[in-house]
């Protein structure tokens, strides 16, 4: 059986998020529809295409869009046993034209989606421990070549594999 590694956990964690997170999304806009009636704002899916692990030209293509990686690696453990800790990282951006009076909330329904699905879904991916999930409050970017703003938000995924 090939090991688990560092490779095939960010793998399964995007594959995961991908195919769960729009239909995430829906939920729970169904949910504040019914909350909130006609006073309810909503929140654009995520294309399949704008899932990016570098930040480059081409994601100024998608609004909003998933930027995605490793933050941290550290190897800890004795002869023979070791466990390698490792914190993900999603974060979704939406392009900010400073004029949307709801933003901050729509940031939140997607780090909420982001982090019920890792919820929902602890057992289908193979780490050594459960992952701990921190969301990352909604914060301004600044495309440093465009000029555009983004406001961005998202969850940061801490476990052990080895």
């Amino acid at each position: 059986m090939a090991r688990y590694d560092i490779e095939r956990l960010l793998d399964d964690v995007s594959a995961l998020m991908k195919a769960s997170l729009n239909t995430k999304l829906a939920a729970i806009q169904a949910e504040k529809d019914i909350l909130l009636g006609s006073d309810n704002f909503n929140v654009k899916q995520v294309n399949d295409k704008a899932w990016f692990d570098s930040l480059n030209e081409v994601v100024t293509n998608y609004d909003p869009f998933i930027y995605y990686g490793i933050t941290v690696n550290e190897v800890t453990g004795e002869q023979g046993a070791t466990a390698e800790d490792v914190q993900l990282f999603i974060m979704v951006l939406v392009a900010d034209n400073q004029a949307d009076k709801f933003i901050i909330k729509r940031m939140l329904r997607y780090v909420r989606a982001l982090k019920e699905i890792v919820q929902e879904n602890f057992d289908k991916l193979q780490c050594t421990s459960k992952f701990r999930v921190e969301t990352v409050a909604p914060q301004d970017v600044k495309n440093t070549e465009s000029g555009a703003y983004h406001k961005m938000s998202g969850i940061v995924l801490q476990t052990a594999i080895g």
